[in-house]
C-alpha cells in the first residue's frame, strides 16, 4: 500500500516562531504562515541544529497551526520565540519515496504475461476485417463493422421517429400497423360495415370488413358519438338522444366545512376547485380520465370565507372572500398553485364574482362593499387597476361577453343589470335595455352566440336578451320557470344546457337549449341537500359541479355526469319534436349500456 507523500515547499523558505513553545504544545503561531506549505504537511523546528525536532500539522489558518503530532521525527523540546520554521527535506520523506518505489516494482512484478483473449477471458486478441467469419477469438475492426453497417443501410434514412435503433423502429412500424388497423376497423364500422375476429386484426379481416360496407352517401357533419342506451338497441336501428344529468361522481378526501359558495373548471379541464366557507377556503381537485384526486392546500390560503373561484384563461386560480386582500391569486406550475404577490391596489370589499375576459386581459371583479366593482389590466404578473365609473351597488354577478367586448352586471338596486361596452381599457356604460329584472341580480352569463342570461330574485327569475349592436333586447321567458332564488347560472360549452343553482328546492334545475328555445329539463335523481351558489361545467360539457349549503353536515359539493341518452326511434315526429340529437346505433346493446352510435342532428 502506497504510503503517505507531503508535498515540499520551494526554495524551502523559512519563518520564526512567534511565541515560545513547550515540549507538548500541538498548536503554535509563526512570524509568516505564507511560507509554509498547506496542511498537512511536516516542517522541522531549528533545521541548523542537529538536534532538529521535525513535526507534522493537520491545519493551516494564516499563521496559526494546529493538530501538531511532535517529534514526527526527533525529540520533542521547548521552543523559544524566533526559532526558525522550515519545510526541508526529511527522513520521513526518503524513507517513504523508497518504501513506495519498492512496493511498485514488487507489485510490477507479480503482473502475469497477457494471454489470449476469448468468450470468458480478458486478455490480447487478433484484429480482423472479415464481415462473413465465424470465429470467436478474432475482434472486428472499425472497417468491417461500417462494412456491416452499409448492408444493413443509413438508419437516418429510416422513416420511422427512433432512428436510431433497428429493433425500436421496428417495433415503432408494427405499432404503426395496429393503430392502422384500428383506424380501418373504426372507419368500417362508421360506414355501416362489421369486422369479423377480435383485436389485433388480420388484413383479410379487414378487407372482409371493407366488404361488408353498403354504398351509401357520408352525411357532412356527422358525428360519432358514446351514448347510453335507455333500452334495447340494436344495431344500425335509428335513435334518437337527449341530454341527461345522470350519476353523481362521488369526490374523495372531501374538504371540511358546511357549505361551499362557488366552483371553476380550468379551461383545460384538468382542475376544479372550490370555494369553501372554512378554513382552507379553497379545495382543489385533479382529473385524470374521470378521476378526482384532491390536491394538497396552497401552501398561503384565503384569509375568509370564499365567495368565489375562478380560473383564469392561462390556468391561473383567483379565490374571491370575505377579508382583505379580498382575493387571492395562485400561479399553477405542475400540480402546485402558489399565491402570487397581491396587485398594488386591492379591492375594498368582500368579492363576490370573478369573470376574465377571453384573451386573459381584463379581470372584472364584483364586491359587496367599498368599491363595488374592480377591473384589472393584466401584464404577466402585475394587476394595473383601470377606472370604471357608472357602476351601481353590490355587484353578484359579473360575465364577459364571447369576443370581450361586453361586459355585463348583475347588482343590487335599479336597473339590477348593467352593460359596459369596452373599447381597449375603457368601459363604456350602454343605455339599460327598455325591459329590465324586477328585483336583485343574482348572477349573468353570456352564451356563445352572444345571448345573455340574467338572473334576479323575483319571478320569473330568469331574462334572457338578444343583441343587435349595443342594443339589448328581451326575449321571451323560459318554459317552466324557476320557481326560486338562482344564485348561479351557467352554459355549457356547446351552448345546448343551461344550468341553475338556486335557493330552493330542487335546487339545481337544467334547460335543454335548441336555437332560442329553451326546455326544462328532468331533474336528476339525486339533487343537492339545501341552497345551491354556484353551478359549472367542464370544458367538454360532461360533468356538472354544484356548489351548495350542506344539511347536517351532509354533501355540499355535488359533481354529476352529463350523458347522452340513446332511445330506439319510430321515426315519427314525436321522436324528433323531442329529441336533442337524431342518429343511428352502431352497435347493439341493452339499457345501461353505452356504445357508439353516429349522431347526424344535433
Amino acid at each position: 500500500m502506497i504510503e503517505t507523500m507531503y508535498p515540499a515547499a520551494v526554495n524551502s523558505r523559512q519563518t520564526e516562531l512567534a511565541t515560545d513553545i513547550d515540549d507538548t504544545q500541538t498548536s503554535f503561531t509563526v512570524l509568516d504562515g505564507s511560507v509554509l506549505p498547506p496542511a498537512p504537511n511536516q516542517l522541522v523546528l531549528d533545521p541548523a541544529n542537529e538536534n532538529a525536532e521535525t513535526i507534522l500539522y493537520t491545519e493551516k489558518t494564516g499563521n496559526v497551526l494546529t493538530g501538531v503530532t511532535r517529534a514526527f521525527e526527533g525529540v520533542a523540546q521547548s521552543w523559544g520565540a524566533g526559532t526558525r520554521v522550515a519545510r526541508f527535506f526529511s527522513a520521513y520523506d526518503h524513507n517513504t519515496f523508497k518504501a513506495n518505489i519498492e512496493d511498485l516494482n514488487r507489485r510490477l512484478e507479480n503482473i502475469p504475461a497477457p494471454q489470449d483473449a476469448s468468450l470468458t477471458d480478458k486478455g490480447i486478441v487478433q484484429l480482423s476485417k472479415s464481415t462473413t467469419g465465424e470465429r470467436d477469438t478474432i475482434a472486428a475492426t472499425e472497417s468491417a463493422v461500417g462494412a456491416v453497417q452499409g448492408q444493413v443501410g443509413n438508419l437516418a434514412e429510416l422513416q420511422t421517429t427512433d432512428k436510431d435503433n433497428l429493433v425500436d423502429a421496428l417495433n415503432e412500424v408494427f405499432t404503426h400497423v395496429g393503430d392502422g388497423k384500428n383506424l380501418i376497423k373504426s372507419a368500417v364500422i362508421v360506414k355501416g360495415g362489421t369486422v369479423a375476429g377480435t383485436s389485433p386484426h388480420s388484413f383479410a379481416e379487414l378487407a372482409d370488413g371493407i366488404g361488408t360496407i353498403e354504398t351509401a352517401t357520408v352525411i357532412n357533419g356527422q358525428e360519432k358519438r358514446k351514448v347510453t342506451y335507455a333500452e334495447s338497441i340494436n344495431s344500425n336501428d335509428p335513435i334518437y338522444a337527449n341530454t341527461a344529468i345522470g350519476d353523481i361522481v362521488d369526490l374523495p378526501d372531501r374538504p371540511p366545512g358546511s357549505y361551499s359558495r362557488s366552483v371553476a373548471y380550468s379551461k383545460d379541464g384538468k382542475y376544479v376547485a372550490f370555494g369553501l366557507g372554512a378554513s382552507p377556503f379553497v379545495a382543489i381537485y385533479k382529473i385524470t380520465n374521470g378521476e378526482y384526486t384532491r390536491l394538497p392546500d396552497p401552501a398561503v390560503l384565503p384569509t375568509g370565507d370564499a365567495y368565489s373561484a375562478a380560473f383564469s384563461p392561462e390556468g391561473d386560480l383567483v379565490i374571491g372572500h370575505a377579508n382583505t386582500p379580498y382575493i387571492t391569486i395562485f400561479k399553477r406550475i405542475g400540480d402546485t398553485f402558489t399565491k402570487i404577490a397581491n396587485p398594488a391596489v386591492l379591492p375594498s370589499g368582500t368579492s363576490t364574482c370573478i369573470a376574465f375576459s377571453p384573451d386573459g386581459v381584463y379581470w372584472a371583479i364584483g364586491h359587496s362593499g367599498g368599491n363595488l366593482l374592480t377591473v384589472y389590466k393584466r401584464s404577466g404578473d402585475t394587476f394595473t387597476r383601470i377606472t370604471v365609473t357608472g357602476h351601481p351597488s353590490t355587484v353578484n354577478g359579473v360575465a364577459f361577453s364571447p369576443d370581450g367586448t361586453y361586459l355585463a352586471l348583475a347588482h343590487v338596486s335599479t336597473p339590477f343589470m348593467t352593460i359596459f361596452k369596452r373599447n381597449g381599457d375603457t368601459f363604456t356604460k350602454l343605455s339599460n335595455p327598455d325591459s329590465l329584472p324586477v328585483s336583485n341580480g343574482r348572477a349573468v352569463c353570456f352564451a356563445s352566440d352572444g345571448i345573455l342570461i340574467v338572473a334576479y330574485e323575483g319571478s320569473p327569475y330568469i331574462s334572457l336578451y338578444s343583441r343587435s349592436g349595443d342594443v339589448f333586447t328581451k326575449m321571451s321567458d323560459l318554459s317552466g320557470a324557476v320557481m326560486t332564488r338562482p344564485d348561479g347560472v351557467a352554459l355549457s360549452p356547446e351552448g345546448d344546457v343551461l344550468g341553475i343553482a338556486h335557493a330552493g328546492y330542487p335546487f339545481f334545475t337544467t334547460y335543454l337549449r335548441q336555437g332560442v328555445s329553451f326546455t326544462k329539463m328532468t331533474a336528476p335523481a339525486i339533487l343537492p341537500v339545501a341552497n345551491a351558489f354556484s353551478v359549472a361545467f367542464s370544458p367538454d360539457g360532461m360533468r356538472v359541479a354544484l356548489a351548495s349549503n350542506s344539511s347536517g353536515g351532509s354533501r355540499f359539493i355535488t359533481m354529476y355526469k352529463r350523458t347522452l341518452q340513446a332511445f330506439k326511434s319510430n321515426n315519427s315526429l314525436t321522436d324528433v319534436k323531442s329529441a336533442n340529437s337524431l342518429g343511428y346505433a352502431l352497435e347493439s346493446g341493452i339499457a345501461g349500456e353505452e356504445k357508439d352510435a353516429i349522431i347526424i342532428w344535433r
